[in-house]
């Protein structure tokens, strides 16, 4: 069995990146090559920034891309505060970015884009759809405020509606402008999540001291 050993190890490894190749080819695919670029630049920096405040708080992290995004884990259980300035941290320095960059954006048009790109990053991201940083900064604030069970199905129904919402406006898009093929893909494989029910992206909490 152990020829089969190096056939495992490539498997494994094609199963961990073939998901992040995917949003590659299909960012690049539909978007022009300068706006793609920039996009990829703008979602690593969004990731660092979760990585960052991972590290710091917990002294190590780990991170997994799914069709559905990626997915952040630490080394040991977050409170609620923690994970919510973990959630915090990556759409805080894509926003801290495009307010760096704007005194620079009447010199480039690149820099503008990419300023918007950032600020985009950090608007759509902190929307209340799970497995979105949005969706995890209002669930743990209830978490911290002691919300009731009813509070969390009214959040899911957001998110849910929301997912709908972007699933129907990327195939409008797509029917009409010959565009939104993206927006389409992303919030398919989120919602074939969420009705999978799958695992949260951050790892179990331990609950706050009073």
């Amino acid at each position: 069995m152990q020829h089969n050993k190096p056939i495992k190890v490539t498997l494994k490894i094609m199963l961990k990146i073939l998901p992040i190749l995917f949003w590659i080819l299909l960012i690049f695919g539909f978007d022009m090559p300068h706006v793609a670029a920039l996009t990829l630049i703008s979602a690593v920096i969004h990731e660092c920034g979760h990585i960052l405040a991972s590290a710091a708080l917990c002294g190590t992290f780990s991170i997994k891309a799914t069709l559905g995004g990626f997915r952040l884990g630490a080394g040991r259980a977050m409170s609620y505060t923690e994970e919510i300035a973990v959630a915090a941290a990556g759409p805080g320095i894509n926003l801290a970015l495009f307010l760096l960059l704007s005194p620079f954006f009447g010199f480039s048009d690149y820099l503008l884009t990419f300023g918007i790109i950032n600020l985009l990053t950090a608007i759509s991201n902190l929307l209340p759809i799970e497995s979105y940083d949005g969706y995890r900064i209002i669930e743990c604030l209830g978490g911290l405020l002691g919300a009731s069970d009813t509070f969390t199905r009214i959040l899911q129904s957001v998110s849910f509606f929301l997912i709908s919402l972007f699933c129907l406006a990327g195939l409008y898009f797509m029917k009409n402008l010959d565009g939104g093929y993206w927006i389409f893909f992303i919030f398919m494989a989120i919602l074939v999540k969420t009705v999978k029910n799958d695992k949260r992206v951050f790892f179990a909490r331990k609950n706050e001291k009073k």
